[in-house]
C-alpha cells in the first residue's frame, strides 16, 4: 500500500506562460461538455412542484425532444463569458495560497486551500452573479414566462440577441441592481462550497493514496478525490442553492422565497433538484481535475518534473 503523499503543485513550481494559456484551454472545454447539466439543473430548481419535468432524465428527453439538442446550449454564449472570471478565480486561488505558504505560518495544506478557495470565489462572485442571473433567464429559453416575472418577448431566439433582449428585460424592470440580485445568498453558496471543496479535495486525496496500492496513477486518485469532495458539498449546500436560483430568476426576496419553496416543496425542498446537481458536480469535478492537474503537471519548470508522479 503506498505510504506517500500526492505531491500539490504549487504557483512557483510551474512556467506561467505555460500554465494560463493551458487552463484557459481547459477551462473552455469543461464547459462545454458540461453545460447542458447546468441547464438542466437551473430548469428544475426554477420550476414549481414537478410542472415541466419529473426529474433529471424526463427533463434531458424533454428539452431534445422540443427544442433538440440546441437547447441544450441555449444561453451558452453568455455561459462562454465566465471563462475570464474563471481565469481569475484560478489565479487568485493559486496566489493566495502561495502567499499563504510564503507569507504566514500556516502549514496546513488543507487549511490553505479552503482560505484560499474562499477567497478565489468570493472575488470572483461579484463578475459571475451578473452573468449568472443572465445565463439562467437563457437557460430556461422557451419556457421563461412559466417561471420569470420579466417579460421576455424575444426568448425564443438565439445567440446574442435573446441575451441583449434578457439584459434589456431585467434593466427595464429591476434596474442594474436587477443584475446584482442573489448576491449575497451566492455569496452563502459559492464561498463556502468552494473553501469547502479544496480542503475536501486534498482531505480526500490523503485519504485514497493511502489506501490505494503504489502502481495507482495519481491522477486517477485525484479525480476520484475531486468528485467526492463535489458530492460532499453538493450535499451540504443544496437548499441554498435552490433558493439562490429562485431569488436570481424571480427576484424575490430570502425568506419569502424560503417560505414560498417550502409552502411548495415541503421537505423535498432539501433535494429539489439534487439529482441534476450531484450528477453534474461531480462530472464536473471530474472534468476539472482531469485538466487542471495535467496542465500543472505540463507547466511544471525542469527542476520538478521528475519529482511530481502521474
Amino acid at each position: 500500500m503506498a505510504s506517500h503523499k500526492i505531491q500539490v503543485i504549487e504557483l512557483p513550481m510551474m512556467d506561467k506562460s505555460k500554465y494560463f494559456p493551458l487552463a484557459f484551454a481547459g477551462g473552455m472545454g469543461t464547459r462545454v461538455c458540461l453545460y447542458p447539466f447546468t441547464l438542466i439543473k437551473t430548469r428544475l430548481m426554477s420550476q414549481r412542484h414537478k410542472a415541466l419535468y419529473r426529474g433529471t432524465f424526463h427533463s434531458l428527453s424533454e428539452i431534445l425532444r422540443i427544442e433538440g439538442v440546441r437547447g441544450l446550449y441555449s444561453g451558452f454564449l453568455i455561459e462562454s463569458l465566465r471563462f475570464v472570471p474563471s481565469m481569475c478565480y484560478i489565479t487568485i486561488y493559486e496566489t493566495v495560497r502561495h502567499n499563504l505558504t510564503d507569507r504566514t505560518s500556516i502549514s496546513n495544506s488543507k487549511l490553505r486551500g479552503f482560505i484560499a478557495g474562499g477567497c478565489a470565489s468570493m472575488f470572483s462572485q461579484m463578475v459571475l452573479v451578473p452573468l449568472d442571473i443572465i445565463s439562467q433567464y437563457r437557460q430556461l429559453g422557451s419556457i421563461s414566462s412559466k417561471f420569470a416575472h420579466i417579460n421576455l418577448q424575444n426568448a425564443s431566439k438565439s445567440g446574442m440577441s435573446a441575451s441583449w433582449s434578457v439584459v434589456l428585460a431585467i434593466h427595464k424592470q429591476y434596474g442594474w441592481r436587477g443584475f446584482w440580485r442573489g448576491y449575497f445568498p451566492s455569496m452563502a453558496v459559492y464561498v463556502p462550497s468552494s473553501a469547502c471543496w479544496w480542503s475536501l479535495y486534498e482531505t480526500y486525496c490523503d485519504f485514497l493514496v493511502k489506501r490505494a496500492p503504489l502502481w495507482t496513477p495519481h491522477l486517477a486518485l485525484q479525480c476520484t478525490a475531486a468528485s467526492l469532495g463535489g458530492v460532499t458539498t453538493c450535499c451540504i449546500n443544496n437548499t441554498l442553492d435552490v433558493i439562490r436560483t429562485r431569488i436570481q430568476t424571480e427576484h424575490g426576496k430570502f425568506w419569502p422565497t424560503l417560505n414560498t419553496l417550502w409552502e411548495e416543496e415541503g421537505i423535498r425542498l432539501l433535494i429539489k433538484g439534487l439529482s441534476a446537481r450531484l450528477i453534474s458536480s461531480i462530472a464536473f469535478s471530474f472534468i476539472v481535475i482531469l485538466f487542471y492537474e495535467p496542465i500543472k503537471r505540463l507547466s511544471l519548470l525542469e527542476e520538478y518534473k521528475n519529482s511530481v508522479r502521474w
